[in-house]
């Protein structure tokens, strides 16, 4: 028969590098969306 091996458990990153996470994800979202708000106002005259 098989042994189930116990996997070791998968080590957390620390609390800073989720943070830092969020923040890039929030400002890549406001320069999107402040790039499509400019293509759109560019291209609407």
């Amino acid at each position: 028969m098989h042994e189930i091996k116990d996997k070791p458990p998968p080590i957390d990153k620390p609390d800073w590098f989720w943070h830092r996470v969020y923040a890039a994800v929030i400002g890549f979202t406001f320069l999107v969306i402040t790039a499509l708000w400019a293509f759109s106002k560019y291209f609407s005259t």
